[in-house]
């Protein structure tokens, strides 16, 4: 599938859903309960949540943090990379190492790509 707008949901399939839900719930077809659930841990939001108690499996956060927008390239630069960094390595424990090599190279070479873009869209400025 692909968007029909994607200049009005540029998440994909999150956006198209939020807006089927949210018109459902206008029409009053359906009945949406909100629960505070997501921290955003930028300007300090998050300071309450401590890695050595995720790392203890205290059940002290009802909630998810969602780093959603941040695009940080290097994830230390990122509020909570501890945090990133212990699910990161949880992750490639269950899946393998191989897939971490995988993905680290998949990123480098997406990243090289967007470089090589931005250097040629300056020196077809400067022509």
């Amino acid at each position: 599938p692909k968007l029909k707008y994607p200049e009005i949901f540029s998440q994909a399939d999150q956006g198209v859903f939020n807006y089927v839900l949210l018109k459902h719930e206008q029409n009053h077809t359906v009945k949406v309960s909100r629960q505070p659930i997501m921290v955003w841990p930028a300007e300090g939001r998050s300071v309450h949540i401590s890695l050595e108690q995720i790392q203890r499996k205290e059940p002290a956060y009802p909630q998810i943090m969602h780093f959603a927008g941040m695009k940080q390239q290097n994830i230390a630069l990122l509020p909570h990379a501890d945090i990133i960094r212990f699910f990161e390595d949880l992750y490639y424990e269950k899946v393998g190492k191989e897939k971490r090599y995988i993905d680290y190279f998949n990123n480098m070479v997406s990243r090289l790509g967007i470089y090589s873009k931005s250097v040629f869209k300056g020196i077809t400025k400067l022509s």
